[in-house]
């Protein structure tokens, strides 16, 4: 067998032939310039659509932080709180007052400033804001019943104020007190039908703190509250004479009934006592002077 010797440059040039699936060619470098052109592409077909694809999603990725970015700062603007308006709730006797208006508005900015967390109305303790405005001669706001978004850094609280049940007026200040037993000195409501009279003759003077205090006038306000609750009509709240521990509450009827309560006893039982009494006493067509109910389990009538 005999093997021709192939020339040198015969076999070079075979060895160096294209082979398919086998032969690299182009270059990984996005670009390749030489000194006679402005521009060399040396990339295969395929490796420039993966670059441009690589592209893509770079500026893909970009575009969407961008918009999760501006869509992040919308939301953060609007909950955040730098203006506040504040409305009432509810039908108020003098809603358009700016001025009483103004002086919420100035607590809640007060309020804010000391806590600036709570200036994203996600995080607004409403409970603890109504406390701070209770406690900073705003006694009347009972709670903040809603906080509206009114654009982009503001914000509009609604207040619910305290609707009295009794006035008072001792030495020429008028004080309220709610259902709740609450104490007030300012009142956005029509004035209160039930007030109360002094029969003791105490409420003068330096005797005013004898029968004056919270827990006398929480007293009345819940028990005038209770009362309208269990469909009794309160018209007067006596403070008899010679005593300080009671209280009378005349019923608004013909025979204006007085009844007779102790502030040493519950005063939801009281009325309970009082309403099975005098439903009672009315079946029996009887329309006493006054029923008392100061002892627990029984009522006494005149």
């Amino acid at each position: 067998m005999t093997i021709d010797n192939e020339p040198d440059d015969a076999y070079s040039s075979r060895r160096h032939q294209f082979r398919r699936n086998q032969t690299l060619t182009g270059s990984t470098s996005t670009y390749l310039t030489s000194a006679a052109e402005t521009m060399g592409t040396m990339q295969s077909p395929r490796a420039t659509t993966h670059h441009l694809r690589k592209t893509q999603r770079s500026l893909g990725l970009r575009i969407v932080g961008l918009l999760v970015l501006a869509a992040m700062t919308m939301l953060f603007l609007y909950q955040f709180i730098a203006v506040v308006s504040v409305s009432y709730y509810g039908q108020i006797t003098d809603s358009s007052d700016t001025t009483e208006l103004a002086r919420y508005q100035k607590g809640v900015q007060d309020y804010l400033a000391g806590r600036p967390l709570e200036r994203i109305r996600l995080f607004l303790n409403v409970a603890s804001l109504a406390e701070y405005l209770q406690a900073h001669d705003s006694s009347e706001v009972r709670q903040i019943s809603a906080v509206h978004p009114a654009g982009l850094g503001k914000a509009e609280l609604v207040i619910k104020m305290r609707e009295p049940v009794v006035a008072w007026t001792i030495d020429g200040n008028k004080q309220y007190v709610d259902r709740d037993g609450f104490i007030f000195t300012k009142n956005h409501y029509t004035e209160p039908k039930v007030t109360v009279v002094d029969e003791s003759g105490l409420s003068t003077g330096s005797n005013i703190k004898t029968i004056v205090s919270s827990r006398f006038l929480e007293f009345i306000g819940r028990g005038v509250g209770f009362a309208s609750k269990e469909g009794l009509s309160i018209s007067r709240v006596i403070i008899p004479a010679d005593t300080t521990r009671q209280v009378q509450f005349s019923l608004n009827t013909k025979a204006r009934t007085r009844l007779k309560l102790s502030i040493d006893r519950p005063v939801g039982e009281q009325i309970e006592d009082a309403v099975r009494a005098n439903t009672y006493l009315t079946k029996k067509g009887i329309a006493p002077r006054y029923i008392d109910v100061r002892i627990s389990g029984r009522a006494y009538y005149i």
